[in-house]
């Protein structure tokens, strides 16, 4: 008896053991993807109104509450916001853009790209904005700027990564963002938008990948038509993050890569009416979409 009872001990133990050697395949992992674009500082609700006379739709203390919620979830969710944070609400009027960054990075922001309004009143203005929310660069949520050009006007340098690693649950994941360089009636210069979309996100992807990227995502401000053809043409991008049309994607646009594989595009609208999430599932680098909803 007493030998059945430790054949069996060793049994169960070599079953718990599986799995765990050098050898053992890992268990795909999921990462939460959470995103906003167009948000033109409404910082408060609008819309029709309640009895109160209070919006009803959108604002920011409602994003912040669903960003709450799936943090709550999902504590190493990724949180990007797809450009045109300034300009069109009276609360930018007042303050300038400067209270939603701070609030953003408050409630979790990890980096976001540039749209045509952040350029609107010139550089100048945007490198004070930023100097004003976070001095010299400090405790700054970086700005992904892909394909901004900051040799005439190096100032903005300290807020500016050209590509960014984050891991979130033991995912490596690489990002990147492209601006549209049609931003007029904006005024950008001397800072130059390379128009070159589909050249600079190769190089980019390229340079993710090498530093060991397992994901890799695109926050865009330049609109669905130029989403979906950077999509089609340049590989091996898992996601772009689009804003610039207020387009409003209850699900994914689906977009097939030149050479095999997917793109999943997605867009959550504007001034805070929705938050989109975005669920992956990621096997190694073969990374696939479980849930998404806005």
């Amino acid at each position: 008896m007493r030998t059945k009872i430790i054949a069996v001990l060793l049994a169960v133990l070599a079953l718990l053991t599986v799995g765990s050697g050098p050898g053992a395949v890992a268990a795909p992992q999921q990462v939460t993807l959470l995103h906003v674009n167009d948000t033109h500082s409404h910082l408060a609700a609008w819309g029709p109104k309640d009895g109160n006379l209070d919006g009803t739709l959108g604002g920011l203390p409602k994003a912040a509450a669903i960003v709450a919620s799936e943090k709550a979830v999902d504590p190493n969710a990724l949180f990007v916001h797809s450009g045109d944070f300034m300009n069109g609400d009276l609360f930018f009027n007042e303050y300038l853009g400067m209270p939603e960054l701070t609030l953003l990075k408050s409630i979790g922001l990890d980096a976001f790209v540039l749209g045509n309004n952040e350029f609107l009143f010139g550089p100048g203005f945007l490198k004070s904005v930023l100097n004003a929310t976070w001095p010299g660069g400090a405790g700054r949520v970086p700005i992904l700027g892909t394909n901004l050009v900051l040799t005439g006007y190096p100032s903005l340098a300290p807020w500016v990564a050209s590509t960014l690693i984050k891991e979130a649950n033991g995912v490596r994941i690489g990002l990147f963002g492209l601006m549209t360089p049609a931003v007029a009636p904006a005024r950008p210069a001397p800072v130059v938008i390379d128009p070159n979309l589909a050249g600079i996100a190769t190089t980019a992807v390229a340079a993710l990948r090498a530093a060991g990227a397992q994901v890799v995502i695109c926050v865009s401000h330049f609109g669905m038509v130029s989403a979906r053809s950077l999509a089609g043409t340049v590989p091996g991008i898992d996601v772009i993050v689009n804003g610039h049309d207020n387009a409003v994607l209850e699900q994914p646009e689906v977009v097939a890569q030149p050479g095999g594989g997917t793109t999943l595009i997605v867009s959550a609208g504007s001034y805070y009416r929705y938050v989109g999430r975005l669920r992956l599932q990621v096997d190694g680098t073969v990374v696939s979409s479980r849930r998404s909803r806005i």
